[in-house]
């Protein structure tokens, strides 16, 4: 019994070598190439081309140069019987309230005339209220509207039956006043030229105009003039 196993190990060796050497013999060597990989030759490829997007330009502001302030020329007015010209300095209206007020060159006085001791004048009420021209106190004013004509900072309203021969100016309407004792002319003693004013004002309008009278020869009292109140 244990001759047979023996035999039969023997015999399972013996066919385990046969079987190897018949597999070397029959397979076939792989050749593995350890060679560098061939270079391949690859298109060429174009840099991308950085482009630069335009630069936006801000518009440039168109400047337009600022007007220059021209100040008028005085405006030399012929006067009958005032013994020569008088000389407007300068005249402007302003209309409306505070918040709503347009300017005007020109002012609602005119046909103006310097007398040996007085100024006459003509003014036109250029709006659509009546006014008194006489003071009107704080309880009237819910009914009555006023202006205040002024000759070189005197008010007329003291007395306007006296220089204007009217205490009421109605919308549109024009009236002359003839105002005494106000009359500037020529040089102060410090030799500034004297002017005369005639102003308006209401609660919708201030119109106002300076002007030069003629001659020269009563510059000091002049003066004394216009210091009066």
């Amino acid at each position: 019994m244990r001759k047979i196993t023996v035999f039969a190990m023997i015999t399972f060796l013996t066919m385990l070598l046969v079987i190897a050497g018949c597999s070397r013999e029959d397979g076939e060597d792989v050749e593995v190439s350890l060679d560098e990989p061939r270079d391949v030759e690859e298109a060429p490829v174009e840099a991308p081309v950085e482009t630069t997007p335009p630069t936006e330009t801000a518009p440039v502001a168109e400047t337009t140069p600022e007007p220059t302030a021209v100040q008028p020329a005085p405006t030399t007015v012929s006067t009958a019987g005032s013994g020569g010209d008088i000389e407007i300095i300068n005249q402007r209206t302003k209309r409306g309230r505070v918040l709503e007020r347009s300017f005007e060159e020109a002012s609602f006085f005119s046909n103006i005339q310097c007398g040996a001791d007085s100024i006459s004048f003509t003014f036109k009420n250029n709006d659509e209220h009546e006014y008194h021209l006489t003071k009107v106190d704080f309880e009237e004013q819910a009914e009555k509207e006023a202006v205040s004509l002024r000759v070189n900072n005197r008010d007329v309203r003291g007395n306007p039956m006296e220089a204007c021969k009217t205490e009421v100016i109605k919308a549109q309407e024009e009236i002359t006043c003839n105002v005494k004792a106000l009359v500037r002319r020529g040089v102060s003693p410090w030799g500034k030229q004297l002017v005369n004013e005639l102003e308006a004002t209401s609660l919708y309008y201030n119109s106002k105009v300076v002007f030069k009278c003629p001659g020269g020869e009563e510059a000091v009292g002049a003066e004394g003039a216009s210091e009066a109140p």
